[in-house]
């Protein structure tokens, strides 16, 4: 169970969180939050009626739909 409540809770905790990272040029946690806001960014454009703080394999399905993990059969 993700720590947010939303999509947008988690979104506005990166962008702090992102805003402190730059101020003390903690440049590994600048990379990373950089990379989770533009998937939660697009995932978020993608689906404007959900709501739920996606789970980071969701993230991944959203930016790689045809990777094998991501692929559903019907059986």
């Amino acid at each position: 169970m993700s720590k947010f409540a939303t999509i947008h809770d988690h979104i506005s905790s990166d962008r702090e969180a992102l805003a402190m990272a730059m101020a003390s040029g903690d440049t590994t946690k600048i990379g990373h939050l950089e990379w989770e806001l533009e998937w939660l960014e697009q995932f978020r454009s993608h689906h404007p009626d959900d709501d739920h703080d996606p789970h980071p394999f969701e993230l991944f399905c959203e930016a790689y739909p045809d990777a094998d993990e991501c692929r559903i059969y019907d059986v």
